[in-house]
């Protein structure tokens, strides 16, 4: 199973929690070295949410990640 899956294995978050808890494991994840942050090259939309794209260094997957701005519930996808 992806890394990326266990994190977090929906697409939106539903709580202050669940958002808080990525933010948890992106940094975790980040600074073990298992993930590096890569250049979004296709954002999701035109608009100015934030947006990051993550790629697992053992399998090359990249998913991509938008912070929710409450009531917008942020997205979390493989890209």
């Amino acid at each position: 199973m992806s890394m990326f899956i266990e994190i977090h294995d929906k697409r939106q978050f539903d709580s202050v929690w669940e958002y808080e808890q990525m933010e948890r494991n992106l940094a975790s994840l980040l600074k073990a070295g298992s993930i590096v942050e890569v250049p979004v090259k296709t954002p999701l939309s035109q608009t100015d949410y934030e947006e990051h794209w993550y790629q697992d260094k053992e399998t090359g997957e990249i998913y991509r990640y938008v912070p929710p701005e409450f009531p917008a519930r942020g997205v979390w996808e493989k890209v």
